[in-house]
């Protein structure tokens, strides 16, 4: 097993997390408090459930980024998770949930394997599978079509917290006992990711993505075929927020965790000012480029010598 998630913490772990989540938590609450017509209970009825919901995605992709993988499927798995949903809900919203995350769990451990035996770029291996998920979503409940949801989930229910909790307690007991599974490169040899480590990595990700498209799906009580462009946006923004975290995969998805909650905020004051899809894209496109710039500069800057 490789060393403990928190061995050999430097400031180069450290301070480019701090840096960027301090400038997103800047640039989402003077978004926010510029927003004078925002109604009192906007923060827990709306912001709150999606954020948690995105902090259960953002802690195990920003653990698979801080191993060197790059985890594009959910575009896909998350219409493909609700249409899960909508067809086993009927037995109750509990099997509904099982069966859509334990569907992506099983889809994640096979990117998983097929990343680890193939060494085939994790980008190019998740972006196919999700276009895959997409296209067989997109048969089975027909574009621009819908499909009605009965047993759907109670808001206020508590199963978005229940998911960001599990999720991301899940992610942290992954970082300290798996180590650093993705192998440094020597010799010029190309860096071969430890098989178990990767798969469960991978694993994780899909499962957290499934219980996210079923729990939209069940909250909603509707299924509309689009894919997760947005959600994937808002979960690199999370991860971008928190400074992409490399050299330390604790640090990484507690850090994302964070940047999530800040991305979400973002994104909805943006909704409530009517601002356009693109301009709200727009703006979290922005800032996840400078998080980005500025955490790989200081990196750099801090790199031992």
């Amino acid at each position: 097993m490789a060393g403990g998630a928190a061995g050999g913490l430097t400031a180069q772990h450290v301070v480019p997390p701090v840096v960027t989540l301090v400038l997103g938590w800047i640039v989402a609450l003077g978004f926010y408090f510029s927003a004078s017509d925002v109604p009192t209970e906007f923060l827990g009825d709306s912001v709150l459930p999606a954020a948690l919901l995105l902090v259960a995605i953002a802690g195990p992709v920003a653990l698979l980024f801080a191993w060197g993988e790059v985890d594009l499927s959910a575009f896909g798995a998350l219409p493909f998770a609700g249409w899960v949903y909508a067809e086993t809900s009927d037995a109750g919203a509990v099997v509904g949930l099982v069966a859509a995350a334990g569907a992506c769990l099983a889809i994640g451990l096979g990117l998983g394997f097929l990343r680890w035996a193939t060494r085939a770029p994790s980008a190019v291996v998740t972006l196919t599978t999700g276009f895959v998920l997409q296209a067989v979503a997109f048969k089975q409940i027909g574009l621009g079509g819908s499909e009605r949801i009965e047993e759907g989930i109670a808001r206020g229910s508590g199963v978005p917290f229940l998911a960001a909790f599990v999720f991301t307690a899940l992610t942290v007991v992954a970082a300290v006992l798996l180590g650093r599974p993705a192998a440094d490169a020597r010799n010029g040899e190309v860096a071969r990711p430890w098989g178990p480590g990767i798969i469960v990595g991978y694993g994780l990700s899909g499962a957290a993505v499934g219980t996210y498209g079923a729990v939209v799906a069940g909250l909603d009580r509707i299924v509309v075929p689009s894919d997760g462009s947005l959600v994937l946006l808002l979960v690199f923004g999370a991860v971008a927020i928190g400074g992409v975290a490399r050299g330390n995969h604790l640090i990484g998805p507690i850090a994302a965790v964070i940047g999530a909650l800040a991305t979400q905020l973002l994104f909805h004051t943006g909704l409530v000012r009517n601002w356009g899809s693109f301009d709200t894209r727009l703006l979290l496109a922005s800032l996840l480029g400078v998080c980005l710039l500025l955490s790989h500069t200081l990196h750099r800057v801090l790199a031992p010598r």
